[in-house]
């Protein structure tokens, strides 16, 4: 059997396009704790405008072609991954939250991230700038502590759920969905949780979505990007891979891009 860093060597796949409930709850932004910690075998997060944007390319005439998530950090910047940045490449790329559909008028992925190589999960995010802002509570950073083996982590993401389907066949930026996942080890910029039979994880359509976890304060910030899994099937085993943002070139990226994000 190979070992975990190993595994980690090789290119992760990623999750462009769930689990089992846990009492815990991360209020967060305009998160409610109404919020079941599911994503495959989940149930939706209550419906309304909050700060999970779902990220859709989409063709000239409307139809969707690929999707990602991401997390409101200001009220016109989505923090999202770099690999996200392909949806840039259809004709219109808008962002969905709640009922509000806005425009993206440009992306900017981490300088250092290298499609489909070692690794690439370390370097692997990125920002969609919106035309217009969106009156919507930011998600802030978690920079007062750093990411640890035995963390619980929350994820939101409009991926693929039990049913095969995503939030393109449900309900849009009404459907964004939620899972709890535990920490088992830090390796290269990359935080790692096992999607496991108690903690599930994400699926495609997750990619970019927020790893939250708790400030020594109480408060949650986002700890982690989605970036992807060691296997593409989406079960039970996989090793998914969180982009840490505290670690310090991936930070500096997005000061530079967002010198006005808040953190905890």
């Amino acid at each position: 059997m190979r070992t975990l860093v190993s595994l980690l060597t090789v290119v992760v796949f990623s999750f462009v396009a769930c689990s089992n409930s846990n009492d815990q709850d991360a209020d967060s932004g305009q998160l409610s704790g109404d919020c079941s910690l599911k994503i495959i075998n989940g149930e939706e997060c209550p419906k309304g405008e909050g700060p999970i944007a779902l990220v859709v390319a989409e063709s000239e005439d409307g139809i969707p072609l690929s999707m990602c998530s991401g997390t409101f950090i200001t009220t016109k910047k989505i923090l999202s991954a770099a690999h996200c940045g392909q949806l840039m490449d259809a004709p219109v790329t808008k962002v969905y939250t709640g009922n509000t559909v806005v425009k993206v008028s440009s992306f900017k992925a981490h300088p250092y991230y290298v499609n489909n190589a070692p690794y690439n999960f370390r370097y692997d995010v990125g920002i969609f700038t919106l035309e217009d802002s969106i009156n919507i509570s930011p998600l802030p950073l978690l920079l007062s502590r750093q990411p640890q083996v035995g963390d619980l982590i929350f994820v939101y993401g409009f991926g693929i759920d039990e049913n095969n389907q995503t939030a393109i066949d449900n309900d849009w930026g009404n459907s964004v969905r939620r899972t709890s996942m535990l920490v088992s080890s830090l390796q290269n910029g990359g935080i790692v949780a096992e999607f496991d039979a108690t903690h599930s994880g994400a699926c495609e359509g997750d990619s970019g979505g927020p790893a939250l976890a708790q400030s020594p304060q109480g408060s949650y910030g986002i700890t982690g990007v989605v970036s992807g899994g060691t296997n593409d099937s989406c079960q039970v085993g996989t090793l998914e891979v969180f982009t840490e943002i505290a670690q310090d070139e991936v930070l500096n990226f997005i000061l530079s891009e967002v010198p006005n994000v808040d953190a905890v």
